[in-house]
């Protein structure tokens, strides 16, 4: 949810294609986040009630840098959990998103 909150306060700072790629960004990571709690729900787990996280005020190109690092961790534990039986599928295309967003990250930090 970190990360969803980088990239909502992104596509507040930019504009154009570059606020499009934000907003996908943001919504990816929503999307992690509501399968992570899913999982949760399924597995029976008592998730924590994380508070959302507030970015600081950051140059765009430094947070997006640690955003591109980060999600390649992610990544790969995804990956790495995609091999478990009943909620591989869903980790498998985890880590297929966050393979998408390393991507779009760097085309991102190059128009900026």
């Amino acid at each position: 949810m970190e990360l969803a909150a980088i990239y909502r306060s992104l596509s507040a700072q930019l504009t154009g294609r570059q606020r499009e790629q934000a907003v996908k960004l943001h919504r990816g990571e929503k999307a992690n986040g509501a399968a992570l709690a899913g999982i949760g729900l399924l597995s029976r787990q008592n998730g924590e009630h994380l508070k959302l996280w507030q970015p600081e005020k950051e140059d765009p190109k430094k947070l997006l840098e640690r955003c591109y690092h980060r999600t390649r961790r992610c990544m790969a534990e995804y990956l790495a959990r995609s091999a478990e039986g009943e909620f591989g599928v869903v980790f498998d295309r985890m880590a297929k998103r966050e393979g998408d967003h390393c991507a779009l990250i760097a085309e991102l930090l190059g128009t900026l």
